[in-house]
């Protein structure tokens, strides 16, 4: 069972002004996109009861993440769920299907994790316990999934 810690909000990779992000045609990540994106996790996460919520891109690298348990590795969980994605992507163009906000759900004895494909070559992470709903994470998910990909495209032209 997880032990609960206070909530933390971290940004993995802080910078001063932004950072680079490949993400269709936006390259770069203002403090501004990076302090909404972090309150959209927060969020998620308070809404949904998560135990984590965490943006990856599809390289394995975080990009912003929240918990509530001190002792997940942020960085280690968006790898694995970067690598689920691609594979999910692989298969999708494998089979010719379509989908927009596709997802993987994976279930364990002690908790549950969900891998939302926002598109391009990002991904929400949200890992729960049996306490919260699959379908109410989901929705929740999909809303906070386009609240980032409007944050991304709208604020950076």
């Amino acid at each position: 069972m997880f032990n609960q810690a206070q909530p933390t909000i971290r940004n993995v990779h802080p910078q001063t002004n932004c950072r680079r992000l490949s993400f269709g045609n936006i390259t770069m990540i203002t403090v501004e996109q990076q302090q909404r994106i972090r309150e959209l996790l927060s969020d998620t996460g308070y809404e949904v009861g998560a135990l984590l919520v965490l943006l990856t891109n599809t390289d394995g690298h975080p990009i912003s993440s929240w918990s509530r348990l001190s002792y997940i590795d942020a960085e280690h969980v968006a790898l694995l769920s970067a690598a689920s994605t691609v594979a999910r992507v692989a298969l999708v163009e494998q089979l010719g299907a379509r989908s927009s906000y596709s997802s993987i759900v994976q279930e364990y004895d002690d908790h549950t994790l969900l891998v939302l494909h926002l598109g391009y070559n990002l991904a929400l992470v949200v890992a729960f316990d049996d306490t919260s709903r699959l379908g109410w994470v989901r929705m929740v998910a999909r809303r906070a999934g386009r609240m980032i990909y409007d944050t991304l495209i709208h604020s950076s032209a």
